[in-house]
């Protein structure tokens, strides 16, 4: 049996690793609409009648698979009262990712 890891150890070893930073980039949107989600007490069943759709679309999104259309995460996120905001992610995600505020400016 192997020893127990820390979980910041463990999580820093993977934010060094490119592909794991790229995984997970392709995953936060789908992460942020869970997180509202529970935040708003909403059943996914009730986000969909919501957004005008079936709660295995938000099963769907909420899984990240395939990923979502920018109209379709515009209605959850109208539904969910969230601002949208804009994430670009470089092809080599280890170059990390530029986020825009609106504001003109960017930052990563």
């Amino acid at each position: 049996m192997s020893p127990l890891v820390d979980f910041e150890e463990w999580e820093a070893e993977q934010l060094r690793d490119p592909a794991f930073v790229a995984a997970l980039a392709e995953r936060e949107s789908a992460c942020q609409v869970t997180r509202l989600r529970i935040l708003h007490g909403l059943t996914q069943a009730q986000l969909a009648e919501l957004t005008g759709t079936k709660q295995s679309s938000i099963a769907r999104l909420e899984r990240g698979t395939p990923p979502p259309n920018l109209s379709f995460l515009r209605k959850v996120a109208a539904a969910l009262r969230a601002r949208r905001g804009q994430t670009l992610t470089h092809r080599n995600a280890h170059l990390g990712a530029v986020r825009n505020t609106g504001s003109g400016r960017t930052g990563a």
